[in-house]
C-alpha cells in the first residue's frame, strides 16, 4: 500500500486516536510539573513562561531545542528503520557511544588532512562503527534467532563502559581529569546563527528525505516494509529476509553511530562519560514510539522531546535535576497505554 493509499484509508477514528494520544502526552507532563511548583508556592504562570522561553519562545530557546532534538532525531531515524522491519533495536544508546568512541580514535590517529575531510572521515568511521556494532545483535538474530531486545540492550552497557575506558584510561587528560583532551579546532563542526547551532543539525534535516526515499521509493525499502509486515510471506515471495535484515541493522546502527560522532564534534568536543547526553538513544526510541513508527511524524515528536530536554535547566531550578527524564518517562507510559500495533 502506497503512502497516499494509507492516508486515504485513515478513518476519523484513527485521526482522533492520534490527536488524543498527543493531547494526553502533553497534558500529563503539565499536570505533574504543576504539582511541585504549586507546593513550593511559586507562580505557575511564571514557571511555564520560563519553560516556554527556554524551548520555543525565544531564538535561543529554539537553538537549544534543535541541539537537543537533532541526536534524538538522527538516532530515531535508525530506530524507526529497524522497527518498520520488525527488528526491535533498543541499542541506539550503545551505537551512539561506539560512534563517538571510534570518532575520537580517528581524531587522535588520523594524519593531517583538510578540515572538511577530517570531519567527513569522523562521520564515516563513526557511522560504520555504529552499524557494525549493531550487526552483532543482527547476526545473532538471523543466525540463532536470539531476541534482539536483549542483545541490543546488553550491548549498550558494553559500549558505555568502552566510553569510560577511552575517556578515563586510554585517552584520559594528562591532568588526571575523567575525560579526554579536547579535539583540535580543525575537527570542530562549524556553527551558524550562534555558537551552539552547529552544522550537524543540518545533517539531521538532510537525512530525513534520504531515509524517506530509501523506505518508500526503493526496492530495498519495499523489502524492509514487507519483512516488517509479515516475514514469512516476504520469505515465500522470494525476499531474502536474513540478508535484508542484516542490511537494515547495519543502516540503523550507522545512523545512531553518526549521531554519536556529531555529538563528539559539535557538542562535547571531547570524549567523556555521558557523551550520549541525557540518554539520547533511549529518548530516540520514545520519539519513534510516540510517532507511531511513522516517518512523517518523527520530526514533530523529536522536537517535542528535544524541547523537554532543553527545558532541563529551568526544570532543575524549580523542581530538581533529572525532572526532564521523569517527564519523558511519563510520556513513554502514555505511548505504551495508547499503543496499537
Amino acid at each position: 500500500m502506497s503512502v497516499s493509499d494509507r492516508v486515504a484509508s485513515a478513518t476519523p477514528r484513527d485521526t482522533a486516536f492520534v490527536v488524543a494520544k498527543i493531547l494526553v502526552a502533553i497534558a500529563i507532563p503539565v499536570v505533574f510539573l504543576s504539582i511541585p511548583v504549586v507546593l513550593q508556592g511559586e507562580s505557575l504562570v511564571a514557571f511555564f513562561v520560563k519553560i516556554w522561553q527556554t524551548t520555543f519562545g525565544t531564538p535561543g530557546g529554539w537553538i537549544s531545542t534543535f541541539v537537543k532534538a537533532s541526536p534524538v532525531f538522527i538516532a530515531g531515524l535508525g530506530v524507526l528503520l529497524a522497527f518498520r522491519t520488525g527488528f526491535w533495536n533498543i541499542g541506539a544508546e550503545g551505537q551512539m557511544a561506539v560512534g563517538a568512541f571510534t570518532g575520537y580514535a580517528v581524531v587522535v590517529n588520523a594524519p593531517p588532512l583538510p578540515s572538511v575531510v577530517q570531519i567527513l572521515l569522523v562521520f564515516l568511521v563513526g557511522a560504520l562503527a555504529g552499524g557494525v556494532y549493531a550487526l552483532i545483535a543482527g547476526w545473532l538474530k538471523v543466525r540463532f534467532d536470539v531476541n534482539e531486545i536483549l542483545t541490543t540492550l546488553m550491548l549498550n552497557f558494553v559500549a558505555l563502559l568502552l566510553i569510560d575506558y577511552g575517556s578515563q584510561s586510554r585517552w584520559s587528560s594528562p591532568l588526571g581529569y575523567p575525560f579526554s583532551e579536547a579535539i583540535p579546532s580543525s575537527y570542530e563542526l562549524p556553527t551558524i546563527f550562534s555558537g551552539d547551532f552547529h552544522v550537524g543539525i543540518l545533517v539531521a534535516f538532510a537525512l530525513f528525505p534520504l531515509v524517506g526515499f530509501l523506505l518508500y521509493r526503493t526496492p530495498l525499502g519495499f523489502r524492509f516494509r514487507a519483512i516488517g509486515s509479515d516475514p514469512d510471506a516476504a520469505e515465500n515471495s522470494g525476499i531474502p529476509v536474513g540478508r535484508s535484515t542484516l542490511v537494515m541493522v547495519l543502516l540503523s546502527g550507522a545512523l545512531a553511530g553518526l549521531a554519536g560522532a556529531i555529538e563528539l564534534l559539535g557538542v562535547t568536543g571531547r570524549l567523556q562519560s555521558g557523551i550520549t547526553g541525557p540518554n539520547y538513544g533511549y529518548v530516540a526510541i520514545i520519539a519513534t514510539l510516540l510517532a507511531g513508527h511513522k516517518l512523517r511524524r518523527l520530526p514533530v515528536t523529536a522536537l517535542f522531546l528535544g524541547g523537554l530536554l532543553a527545558a532541563s535547566v529551568a526544570l532543575q531550578v524549580s523542581i530538581s535535576g533529572g525532572a526532564e527524564l521523569f517527564i519523558i518517562g511519563l510520556v513513554l507510559l502514555v505511548v505504551v497505554a495508547f499503543y496499537e500495533d
